[in-house]
């Protein structure tokens, strides 16, 4: 990845292995989060983005869109020159403010998924046939 980048003249730092505690600093020091995955179950890093305040980038894959809401950029997967300009613009403030995108990521708290999920369990259990045992 050094070399490629070297070659391509991407101006990028690989910082190894981080603790938990180098984490906060990395997120507000962003000029941007940048979440280009095909696929995410929910999408921690850009909900953290979004939590420090950042323009957050995804794709438009998994569950990052349903994570960033209005508050993200949503790219499309495979479209790498729209990943450029949108890399390239994060700076301008756009239609989102930090306190906007800090809203939508207090919108996820632990508490909220319980809550839903024990709802979602009811809803099945009061929706569902009762499973017939085997013989």
């Amino acid at each position: 990845l050094r070399r490629l980048a070297r070659e391509l003249g991407v101006d990028a730092r690989f910082l190894g292995a981080l603790t938990d505690d180098d984490l906060p600093g990395l997120f507000t020091g962003a000029r941007a989060i940048v979440v280009p995955s095909r696929y995410e179950g929910f999408g921690l890093a850009a909900l953290e983005g979004l939590a420090a305040g950042r323009p957050t980038l995804v794709a438009d894959a998994g569950a990052l869109p349903e994570v960033v809401g209005d508050a993200g950029v949503v790219l499309p997967t495979d479209d790498s020159q729209a990943w450029a300009d949108a890399i390239r613009g994060a700076a301008d403030p756009g239609t989102q403010s930090p306190s906007d995108r800090r809203a939508r990521a207090a919108e996820f708290t632990w508490r909220r998924a319980a809550e839903r999920t024990v709802a979602l369990w009811r809803q099945l259990a009061a929706t569902s046939a009762p499973i017939a045992p085997r013989s």
